[in-house]
């Protein structure tokens, strides 16, 4: 429908569909203007007819004879801008593969050099080995030459002198074994001398130091056993017998470090531990009489920074 003045009226509005007679400029349904409709549709149909040239103008041409080639002025900005990320992008590549490399050497330059110190340090220890061997290899000599002269000379003193030895061994052993039990020794002492410093050293230092937040409560708990027990059995003495012991396992451990976090505001690193059963006996007089009263308590010891301390949240107190 074309109108006197050249303007192209379309067959129905864009906006509401309302059929249009030839020449007119404004909708009588929805009043929208006709003019502005068709200028915004001449202008997509222009847009589009020039994205459809550009996306051809980037289809690649056909490889063409060297005399057919155009210019390098004139091949496609599109295409020149791809050739030099192209080359950017290997040089990024070269690049990261040089320092790929060099990483690769300097790491193997520190495991050769790792490797010569390990191999210095062994051969350190395999010197220093010989050394003590030897060194045992002659006392050995020297004792067995003077076992068999003390064997021919006095051979009753020989077997004394070496039941002896052996017997001091087994000692050293046995009571080495059992320093976990030291702590619980400590504080059965400092209550049967109402010593509460010495009772407060089986305790962890976490937690008994001056600037620990539980020191106040733990030293006052201290003070508090030592007055019940006077009070309750007048002058008296505790023994005491470790009947089984049994070792925690790492479920426990973690259940006691955590109620240290919890309670004491303390963070403490146990290794390990034991539950020691015992006979707990307090022995007191009553008008002369030899009482005493006996109950089988569970005390927990834990190892923590290299000593075996007594575990107060845990054990029977």
């Amino acid at each position: 429908m074309a109108s006197e003045t050249g303007f192209t009226t379309p067959e129905y509005c864009l906006k509401c569909g309302e059929p249009l007679a030839a020449g007119t400029r404004i909708c009588p349904k929805c009043g929208a203007s006709i003019i502005n409709q068709v200028y915004r549709k001449n202008i997509a149909r222009t847009q589009e007819e020039d994205s459809v040239k550009e996306d051809a103008a980037l289809v690649e041409e056909p490889e063409k004879s060297p005399e057919e080639k155009p210019a390098a002025a004139k091949i496609p900005r599109v295409k020149r801008e791809r050739s030099s990320a192209a080359r950017r992008e290997k040089a990024v590549s070269e690049e990261e593969e040089k320092a790929a490399r060099k990483t690769a050497e300097e790491r193997k330059a520190a495991r050769k050099a790792a490797g010569e110190k390990a191999g210095n340090a062994a051969g350190k220890v395999l010197s220093a080995l010989k050394v003590i061997g030897g060194a045992i290899a002659a006392g050995a000599v020297a004792f067995f030459g003077f076992a068999k002269k003390m064997w021919k000379k006095n051979p009753k003193f020989f077997i004394g002198t070496c039941a002896a030895i052996f017997i001091l061994i087994v000692i050293l052993v046995l009571s080495g074994n059992k320093t976990y039990r030291k702590p619980l020794a400590s504080y059965v002492k400092g209550l049967n001398d109402q010593n509460a410093e010495l009772m407060l050293s089986a305790f962890p230092s976490q937690i008994t130091d001056e600037g620990s937040s539980y020191a106040e409560t733990i030293s006052g708990a201290v003070q508090t056993s030592i007055e019940n027990l006077e009070n309750t059995y007048g002058s008296c003495k505790i023994t005491y017998e470790v009947t089984n012991t049994v070792r925690l396992g790492d479920a426990e451990i973690a259940e006691i470090e955590q109620r240290y976090s919890q309670k004491c505001n303390a963070e403490i690193n146990i290794i390990a531990g034991y539950d020691l059963k015992t006979e707990y006996t307090v022995n007191y007089k009553v008008n002369g009489e030899d009482k005493s009263d006996t109950r089988t308590l569970h005390f927990i010891v834990v190892k923590t920074g290299g000593k075996w301390y007594l575990d107060p949240l845990t054990s029977d107190m």
